[in-house]
């Protein structure tokens, strides 16, 4: 039997908490093309845990174009993991067994990360709950990191988080000192003085809507940004992918996601999915995340496809592009 491909499920640790010597998970899990009979959880590589998904209705009602997508549920007690380590969730249906979600856990993440004011976490998550801030901003950070050490396994000197909210990123970074210089931005400038004042070993700098920024040219080997773009209007778009030219070194990276043809897919449906493939980038209107920081024809919610990104090829080479519930693109100066 062919494999489910892991570039067309979505899911989520909603949760990741320590009950004792134990780590406590929930969350959902779902292929596009139907619910999986089992979710299995492997920690290290090794299978510690297997049950039938559970009903969430929650999630069905937002991806009402996947098939089956309340059977998506999922809740289990591991028991004394390692403190520190990967966590494996496998969609098995029938003979097929597929990896198609991967984070790092560490049972003391609630003590890395200091809950940002309530505000702040929706304004980067769309919620308040603070378990889902600590566990997504762990899973996003797992992505980047192994993307680091594909495409830049050497030490990294200057790196930049663009875009870091309240931190959700930046902590992870800062607490592994990835590089010898951890820098992070973001137009949110209550948020950039928030995470000055609760996230050591990074260098917070709040930026205007537009460039320029007050970094040095070429300065950094490696800028990493997490559904920034998903949000920028095409012209903005261009000025910000001018900027980050300027301030990377020749030779450096830019790893950043985006809205893509599966996103358009899985939460808009086949309409958009067709209109997406036609006019290459799509506005679908304000975000309202950010009312309080951004005017509304600045701070939009926009999809684009892998052929209008593309075009992202005027200003840096285009060393990968990996389709998923956000896209990764992987730029090189």
């Amino acid at each position: 039997m062919a494999g489910l491909s892991p570039a067309n499920a979505c899911g989520f640790i909603e949760l990741m908490a320590p009950v004792g010597a134990d780590l406590l998970i929930s969350g959902w899990l779902l292929h596009e093309s139907g619910p999986f009979d089992e979710i299995e959880v492997e920690v290290d590589g090794k299978t510690v845990a297997r049950a039938a998904p559970t009903r969430r209705p929650d999630v069905g009602n937002v991806l009402k174009k996947m098939p089956g997508s309340e059977a998506c549920g999922f809740r289990f007690q591991l028991a004394a993991p390692p403190p520190r380590g990967r966590l494996t969730l496998r969609g098995i249906r029938g003979a097929t067994r597929d990896s198609v979600y991967e984070s790092l856990y560490r049972l003391d993440l609630d003590e890395v990360v200091t809950a940002p004011p309530d505000h702040l976490i929706k304004r980067v998550t769309g919620s308040t709950e603070v378990s889902f801030f600590r566990s997504a901003g762990l899973r996003t950070y797992t992505e980047f990191r192994d993307a680091l050490e594909r495409y830049h396994p050497e030490r990294i000197g200057h790196l930049l988080d663009w875009g870091c909210g309240c931190g959700r990123m930046a902590v992870h970074l800062a607490a592994d000192q990835v590089a010898d210089e951890i820098h992070a931005c973001d137009i949110d400038r209550e948020a950039v003085e928030w995470c000055a004042n609760n996230v050591p070993g990074a260098e917070f700098r709040p930026i205007d809507l537009y460039p320029p920024t007050s970094y040095a040219d070429d300065y950094f080997d490696v800028v990493i940004s997490y559904s920034v773009f998903t949000h920028l209007t095409e012209e903005a778009q261009h000025q910000w992918l001018r900027e980050l030219k300027r301030i990377v070194a020749p030779g450096g990276l830019v790893l950043t996601t985006l809205n893509a043809d599966y996103h358009a897919r899985v939460w808009f449906g086949e309409e958009m999915s067709a209109r997406l493939c036609r006019e290459g980038f799509v506005d679908v209107g304000q975000d309202c995340n950010l009312d309080d920081v951004a005017p509304d024809d600045y701070y939009r919610g926009v999809l684009q496809s892998h052929w209008y990104t593309e075009k992202w090829a005027d200003h840096f080479e285009i060393v990968d592009y990996v389709d998923g519930t956000q896209a990764l693109v992987v730029l090189r100066r």
